[in-house]
């Protein structure tokens, strides 16, 4: 553990006596309390009809529709009634949800671009001092780095070379 010094420890404790004063203001609010017996409904609810959140959205999508359609922007006076309503479950073009293997298929991305996975050139680096050699396609290599440790990295970064291709016996 770090040492710590007396100035830290107040100001931490300064800031812990602040967060503990707005929190008993946040749990003294009835806006608070409201959404904390809603949560506790909800999760009540949910044990008891053995539902998952996403079956109980789609269970309210279903019986309410009109409410989370999605208008066309500049419709509406209010900001606010722009925007969509509920964004976890996008209905379908036919109002129902979209299912979660309709909604995969929808979104697949790619990591990386088609084509052949170019790899990186192979690097041989030569202790001048034990005449030891490793050869690495990166810089995190664990001989690599006990010689920085003791040599320093700027002259451990001048000692490699590239490989060719011709050359290289790796894989």
């Amino acid at each position: 553990m770090a040492k710590a010094s007396v100035g830290d420890y107040f100001w931490k404790r300064e800031m812990m006596n602040r967060l503990s004063a707005e929190l008993e203001a946040l749990e003294e609010s009835e806006a608070i309390k409201q959404k904390i017996d809603l949560e506790f409904d909800l999760k009540h609810m949910l044990s008891r009809y053995e539902l998952t959140p996403r079956e109980l959205i789609e269970a309210v999508i279903a019986l309410y529709p009109s409410d989370f359609e999605q208008k066309a922007p500049g419709h509406s006076r209010n900001k606010d009634e722009d925007a969509p309503r509920f964004n976890a479950v996008t209905p379908g073009v036919d109002g129902s949800p979209v299912s979660e293997e309709n909604r995969s298929a929808a979104v697949q991305t790619t990591s990386r671009p088609e084509g052949p996975v170019t790899r990186r050139r192979l690097k041989k680096y030569t202790n001048p001092h034990t005449g030891e050699i490793v050869l690495t396609r990166g810089a995190n290599h664990r001989t690599l780095n006990l010689w920085r440790q003791k040599h320093g990295q700027t002259a451990v970064d001048q000692w490699w070379e590239y490989v060719d291709a011709a050359d290289n016996n790796e894989p």
